[in-house]
């Protein structure tokens, strides 16, 4: 049986290999969310929500998300599910709990990027009623 609850210190390391496993992901973009004070840092931080979603105490899912409350908005940064296990609702059961976080911390609005063309997370967010707004370009810069 699925269970979504939010992230906890044991958590990390399954978090961890499931983020890396993904060939979706340039992980090298990603690893400032994973170094050695991650946890410190979810731990004290007020804005961040990580929900993981266990099959048989497995992590097989997880979503991070940013939330400023004072603004009544969050961001939906990035969701992860396992790829042997996509199609079995995982992803959809993590974003209702998100919805279901959101609307009870009164959040009004939420945004998400994501790839140009990528038409399976198009329709998978279409149907929890988002609608695409725009086309935007991804800068950064580290430093």
């Amino acid at each position: 049986m699925l269970k979504i609850r939010k992230l906890k210190k044991k958590d990390f390391k399954q978090v961890y290999r499931l983020i890396k496993s993904s060939n979706e992901t340039d992980f090298t973009t990603i690893k400032s969310y994973f170094d050695k004070n991650f946890l410190k840092k979810v731990n004290k931080e007020k804005t961040a929500l990580y929900l993981v979603a266990l099959e048989n105490s497995k992590i097989v899912g997880v979503l991070i998300a940013v939330v400023w409350k004072y603004f009544g908005i969050s961001y939906l940064e990035m969701i992860f599910v396992d790829q042997n296990l996509r199609g079995k609702n995982i992803g959809k059961s993590l974003i209702k709990k998100y919805l279901t976080e959101m609307k009870n911390r009164k959040i009004k609005y939420i945004w998400a990027l994501a790839k140009k063309g990528d038409k399976d997370l198009e329709k998978f967010s279409k149907n929890f009623g988002m609608k695409k707004r725009g086309i935007f370009d991804y800068f950064d810069l580290e430093l």
